[in-house]
C-alpha cells in the first residue's frame, strides 16, 4: 500500500527508495515472516524453541527502535519523510521505554532461556535417535544429506541477515552523527543497498524454491534435484523467451542499447541484460515450483495450498519490481508554450492551463503527447498551490498511461517563473553573475514627485546572456499607498522585475520571470509494472487462504452435566 501510494502520489516513479522510513517498517515485517517460519520447524519437528522465543520480541524491539529513530528528528535531514519532532520529555520517555524493553527482554531470556535450551537439546537428541534407528529397521534414508529444516534454516538465516543490514542502513544517519557531532548525518545511496541486499534476495529465493520438494528426512541432493530439474529447465527457457519479448517492436517493450549498472568493484560495470536475466532466473524458478506445488495440494486437500500461492505470489512481486526497476529508462526536459520538447520517442507540447484555479487541488495542466508509435493522446498531471506558513508550497501529482506491457509515467514539477532561486541584490554601478546570466547596473531612475501617486523608482540594467545583451528598466510604481512592480519585457523569453529597493544605498532586489512559464518535466518508461501489483495480490490471497482454510471450526456449546448411575 506504501508503494502504491508513492507510485501514484510522490511523482519520483518508483514505489520503493530505501529511505530511513521505509527501512523502519520493513525490518520488523522481515523478522515477523522469519519468527512465522521458525514456528513452523518448531510445529512439525520440535526444533528451535529456545531460537523463536527469542526472535518472538525482535520484531516489537525493532519497531519501538524504529519509532525513536523516526521520532526523535535524527533523520530529517536525510528522509522524504517529515515526523513532528517529540518535545525533550516526550523524547526522554520514548528513550526510556525502548532501554527498558531491551534489555528487559533480554535480560529474561537470559534468565530463562537456558532452561528451555537443555530441555530443547534432550528433546532434539532423543528424537533424532528413534528418527535414526527407524530408518536403519525400516531401510529407510540415509541420515548423510540435507533435509527441509536445513532449507529452512539457511533462508531464514539470509533473511535476518537482510534485516540486519537494512536496520544498519537505516541508522547509518545516526552513526554517522555519533561519528561526527557536528555533520548532519549521511543516509545510504540506493544503489549500495542494491548491491549488498542482492545476496540475501538469492539466499531467500533458492530455499523457496527448493524446500516444497524436500522432505523433513534427510536425502541427498541429487535425489532432490530430480524432481525440480524439469521446472528449472522451463524457468531458464521461460526467461529467455522474456528477453526475446524485448525485441519485438510491437509489444511497447525495449531495453536500451548497451546499457550498464554498477557492479561490485570500484567503477566496475556489468551488462545489464545478462545480470537482469540472472536475477529473474530466481524469480520465475520460484514461482512456477510453488505454483505447481499449490496445484499438486490442491487435488488432495485445500488446507495447504496457501503459502504456495503467497510464495507464487512474491516471486510474481518481486520479478515486477527486478523488471520494472532494471529496465527503466527516463528523461528530463522543460517544455514551454509553442515550444514542444522530445525524449524516450514521446513529443510533448504545452496545450492549457487554468491560472483562475490556483488553489484547486483538482487544477491539471494538459498537455499534447506524441508517442513513438505515432498514437497521439492527452496528458494532464494535477497542479495546485496551498499555504504554508508565510508561504506559499506546490503540490503535483503525476500521470500514468497504463498498458499491459509497461507504464510511460509522466512527472511535472511545479512550473519555473522566477529565474534566479533568490532574488539578486545590486548596487549602482556593480556587475553581477549568476546562472549564466550577467546584470550591470548602469543607474538608478525617478518618475515623477516623491510621494506622489504614479512615482517610479527603478534601475536602468544591461543584462546579458546566450551571447545577447538587452537593456531593461523596471521599476517600482507608487499606487494607493503601497508600491507595484512594473514588468518590461526584455526578450521573448525573460521579463524584468525588481522586488524590492533599498533607499540607503539604492541598491535594488532584481529577479527575472521567465516568461511564459517553464514546466519541467519527466518520463519514465517502466515495463511490467502491472507484476508488481499483480503479485501483491496474489500474496494477499494467499495469506487469505491460509487463515481461511486453517480457522478454528466452531464447537458445539456442551450442556449441563447431569450425572446418572448405573447398575454394574
Amino acid at each position: 500500500m506504501g508503494g502504491l501510494w508513492a507510485y501514484e502520489s510522490l511523482g519520483w516513479g518508483g514505489f520503493w527508495a530505501w529511505d530511513p522510513v521505509e527501512n523502519v517498517s520493513l525490518v520488523p515485517w522481515l523478522m515477523l515472516v522469519v519468527l512465522t517460519h521458525g514456528m513452523i520447524v518448531q510445529m512439525a519437528r520440535g526444533q528451535w524453541k529456545s531460537v523463536n522465543l527469542l526472535l518472538a520480541g525482535v520484531p516489537l524491539l525493532s519497531f519501538v527502535y524504529g519509532t525513536f529513530l523516526t521520532r526523535s528528528g535524527l533523520l530529517d535531514g536525510v528522509s522524504v519523510h517529515s515526523f513532528a519532532k517529540m518535545d525533550k520529555n516526550a523524547l526522554i520517555i520514548l528513550r526510556s521505554f525502548m532501554a527498558v524493553s531491551i534489555f528487559a527482554y533480554l535480560g529474561l531470556y537470559a534468565f530463562r532461556g537456558h532452561k528451555l535450551v537443555g530441555r530443547e537439546n534432550s528433546s532434539e537428541l532423543q528424537s533424532s535417535a528413534k528418527s535414526t534407528k527407524a530408518d536403519d529397521q525400516g531401510g529407510g534414508t540415509s541420515p548423510e544429506g540435507v533435509n527441509r529444516t536445513s532449507f529452512y534454516q539457511f533462508g531464514l538465516l539470509s533473511m535476518s541477515l537482510l534485516a540486519f543490514v537494512i536496520a544498519i542502513g537505516m541508522s547509518w544517519p545516526v552513526i554517522t552523527v555519533l561519528m561526527n557531532p557536528k555533520s548532519q548525518g549521511a543516509s545510504i545511496s540506493e544503489a549500495l543497498y542494491h548491491k549488498a541486499v542482492v545476496w540475501f534476495f538469492i539466499g531467500i529465493m533458492v530455499p523457496m524454491a527448493i524446500a516444497p520438494y524436500v522432505s523433513w528426512k534427510k536425502e541427498s541432493l541429487a535425489s532432490i534435484s530430480k524432481r525440480f530439474w524439469t521446472i528449472f529447465n522451463l524457468s531458464i527457457a521461460s526467461v529467455g523467451l522474456m528477453l526475446f519479448a524485448f525485441k519485438i517492436p510491437g509489444l511497447g517493450l525495449m531495453i536500451e542499447p548497451g546499457a550498464t549498472l554498477n557492479g561490485l568493484f570500484k567503477d566496475s560495470k556489468l551488462p545489464l541484460q545478462p545480470v537482469m536475466a540472472f536475477l529473474m532466473l530466481f524469480c520465475v524458478f520460484a514461482g512456477y515450483t510453488n505454483l505447481w506445488r499449490a496445484i499438486e495440494i490442491g487435488r488432495k486437500s485445500k488446507i495447504g495450498i496457501g503459502p504456495f500461492v503467497a510464495h507464487f505470489g512474491i516471486a510474481v512481486l518481486m520479478g515486477g519490481l527486478i523488471i520494472s526497476r532494471g529496465f527503466e529508462q527516463s528523461v528530463n526536459f522543460k517544455v514551454q508554450e509553442n515550444r514542444p520538447e522530445s525524449g524516450l520517442g514521446y513529443t510533448v507540447s504545452f496545450k492549457d492551463y487554468d491560472p483562475d484555479r490556483y488553489y484547486d487541488r483538482n487544477n491539471v495542466v494538459k498537455f499534447d503527447v506524441k508517442a513513438p508509435n505515432g498514437e497521439n493522446f492527452e496528458i494532464s498531471p494535477t497542479l495546485y498551490y496551498y499555504q504554508s506558513g508565510n508561504s506559499e508550497k506546490s503540490q503535483t501529482w503525476p500521470f500514468i498511461k497504463r498498458t499491459l506491457t509497461h507504464d510511460t509515467y509522466f512527472f511535472m514539477q511545479a512550473p519555473i517563473v522566477e529565474f534566479f532561486e533568490e532574488p539578486l541584490t545590486i548596487k549602482p554601478g556593480e556587475t553581477v553573475t549568476r546562472n549564466n546570466v550577467t546584470v550591470k547596473f548602469i543607474r538608478p531612475t525617478r518618475k515623477g514627485q516623491p510621494g506622489q501617486p504614479g512615482a517610479e523608482f527603478g534601475a536602468d540594467l544591461e543584462i546579458s546572456y546566450d551571447g545577447k545583451t538587452y537593456f531593461a528598466s523596471p521599476a517600482l510604481k507608487l499606487g494607493n499607498g503601497s508600491l507595484e512592480p512594473t514588468i518590461p519585457k526584455i526578450s521573448d523569453d525573460f521579463r524584468a522585475v525588481i522586488t524590492s529597493m533599498n533607499a540607503a544605498d539604492k541598491s535594488v532586489q532584481f529577479q527575472l520571470l521567465v516568461s511564459p512559464p517553464l514546466y519541467p518535466v519527466q518520463i519514465f518508461y517502466k515495463p511490467m509494472t502491472g507484476l508488481v501489483w499483480l503479485g501483491t495480490g496474489i500474496f494477499t490471497l494467499g495469506g487469505l487462504l491460509s487463515a481461511f482454510y486453517r480457522r478454528s471450526k466452531k464447537m458445539s456449546a456442551e450442556g449441563d452435566f447431569t450425572p446418572k448411575t448405573a447398575t454394574i
